[in-house]
């Protein structure tokens, strides 16, 4: 799905999920610039976009100190003076961006991009599109990623639609649309903003659900013992886009939402009721994409949903 929108609130606060999300990437990001044994890379950069990693930071800390100041976000002017920034969080630590000479004297680079320094603000992942050539497809040119995708190293440089090969159908259906739209948006136009869904099998944000994954035997064994709301997760994926005015970039903001199935059945089951019309109306190309490629984990999980919602 996806739409435009109004500027409004488009990196909501919530307490309780931010703290654990966030304290979850500074791990991450240690462990890339530790280089601890078995860690994977949360954030990359083509060079050549300073200015629009800039204005990404600019962008987030500016909603921020606006939308959720209360909650204990601020900004002031860093060490290094005018093209510095320190970000003050609600858990009483801040971050800091140290202006765009972060090398030390050998010539190794030293310090958080501004990039990272606002994905380190936030729960969202965010990866920054541009264009490389006049009219050419908008590609990856600096990501900090810690739950919507992995393999972010080889995924530079590359454009929508090769960012997308694994979705079955983008090629055909949706790399020029999504190109033409990137083209036709507007620094002071209207946000747009889509969503993804998928089906996962365990509670863990990292994005190789599908490597731990286990056999279908073995979930329905876990359905049948544990029962089936608790042992699937419905993963949403909010994902914002809007287009930064001086370098013509586009921001995305990606929040992942990992619920346990039961919740659909709360209030009137009318999610259940929308997840199964949703699963029922998939191609068969993306039943695997969406985590429900065995057809007997699909029908329970079918049956689940239909039954939930009429005892409610």
């Amino acid at each position: 799905g996806g739409g435009g929108g109004g500027g409004e609130g488009w990196l909501p606060f919530a307490a309780e999920t931010w703290g654990p999300a966030v304290r979850r990437k500074r791990a991450l990001q240690e462990g890339q610039v530790t280089g601890a044994v078995g860690t994977r890379t949360v954030f990359a950069e083509l060079p050549g976009h300073a200015v629009a990693q800039r204005e990404a930071l600019e962008a987030v800390v500016g909603e921020l100190e606006m939308s959720a100041g209360a909650q204990g976000f601020g900004s002031r002017q860093g060490r290094a003076g005018a093209r510095s920034l320190e970000v003050s969080l609600p858990d009483g630590t801040s971050v800091s961006w140290e202006g765009d000479a972060p090398e030390d004297r050998s010539g190794n680079a030293i310090g958080l991009g501004p990039l990272s320094v606002a994905a380190l603000c936030v729960e969202e992942d965010l990866a920054l599109m541009a264009q490389l050539e006049s009219a050419g497809p908008y590609c990856l040119v600096a990501a900090h990623v810690c739950t919507s995708f992995g393999g972010l190293s080889d995924r530079m440089g590359r454009g929508l639609t090769a960012l997308h090969d694994p979705v079955p159908g983008y090629r055909v259906d949706m790399g020029a649309p999504m190109q033409a739209l990137f083209e036709r948006m507007r620094p002071d136009g209207p946000a747009f903003w889509r969503t993804n869904w998928g089906i996962q099998y365990d509670s863990d944000p990292d994005p190789a659900e599908g490597d731990r994954r286990p056999s279908q035997e073995e979930l329905l064994e876990r359905f049948t013992r544990d029962g089936l709301g608790d042992s699937a997760w419905l993963r949403v994926e909010f994902q914002n886009l809007r287009k930064l005015p001086q370098s013509g970039a586009v921001l995305f903001t990606i929040r992942t939402y990992i619920e346990p199935l039961g919740s659909c059945q709360l209030e009137d089951g009318a999610a259940a009721i929308n997840l199964a019309k949703n699963i029922r109306d998939l191609p068969p190309g993306m039943m695997a994409y969406k985590g429900l490629q065995e057809e007997g984990v699909r029908e329970a999980i079918l049956r689940y949903l239909d039954g939930g919602s009429r005892e409610a």
